[in-house]
């Protein structure tokens, strides 16, 4: 009867990717009956990727992860985000309340929030105009946040520089050095796609570094182990 042992339970059902979906909401349920926030979370996720048709799960799961957003569940509060840009279930379509969601999460640690902040203002969206120097903001606290998707992104960014316009400077200056740093701490987080920009990198010699064709193969293994299917493919033609 222990929640904690409730949620373990039903997270490592989850994990080892067992088919008993029967056997792993009865657990999330008793745990998240008992008060145990992340199973009230991973409950509501589990319901929305079984039943994504069923109306009355689809509330259930909205119940649960506002329940959990209150005592500051950052994951909890991004999916409720991701809700209210798309309005589903009772959740109107709100591109403030997504907005909300995401800055306390992102003020509470959250790099994906911040990330999913920087991408918003990237692109822009109805009630959410563009801009692009927020955008960037956000992106830089993600890094910071040790978000290894906004580092690699950052890393881009810096390694060839923004392009300017005839209206402003580059946002982003050309920065080699601090893009193979950016790119570093990525792949040491295991961040696939970073460790096979180093390996193409080091295999061509870019951004001031010198060709290194064996720092360029362990780069590449290691984006290769994470699936990053253009590593695989440089690998299977060296190898042939």
């Amino acid at each position: 009867g222990d929640k904690d042992a409730l949620y373990a339970l039903a997270h490592w059902n989850v994990l080892a990717g067992s088919q008993n979906v029967a056997e792993i909401i009865d657990l999330y349920t008793k745990s998240s009956e008992k008060g145990q926030i992340l199973a009230k979370v991973e409950l509501a996720q589990v319901l929305l990727k079984a039943f994504p048709q069923e109306a009355g799960r689809v509330e259930e799961a909205i119940d649960l992860l506002t329940v959990a957003a209150q005592p500051g569940n950052n994951p909890a509060r991004r999916i409720l985000a991701q809700f209210h840009l798309a309005g589903v279930g009772k959740l109107e379509k709100s591109v403030d309340k997504a907005k909300t969601l995401l800055e306390t999460a992102s003020t509470n640690g959250s790099g994906e929030a911040s990330l999913e902040l920087s991408q918003l203002f990237g692109v822009g969206v109805e009630g959410l105009p563009r801009d692009p120097q927020k955008s960037l903001e956000y992106l830089i606290k993600a890094s910071e946040q040790g978000n290894a998707v906004a580092m690699a992104q950052y890393g881009a960014r810096l390694f060839n520089g923004d392009q300017a316009t005839k209206d402003s400077k580059p946002l982003v200056e050309k920065d080699p050095k601090a893009a193979m740093e950016m790119f570093t701490k990525a792949a040491d987080k295991g961040f696939a796609a970073a460790n096979r920009l180093l390996g193409e990198i080091y295999e061509q010699g870019l951004g001031g570094n010198d060709q290194d064709l064996e720092k360029a193969l362990e780069y590449l293994t290691k984006a290769a182990n994470g699936n990053d299917a253009q590593a695989l493919f440089k690998l299977g033609a060296y190898s042939e």
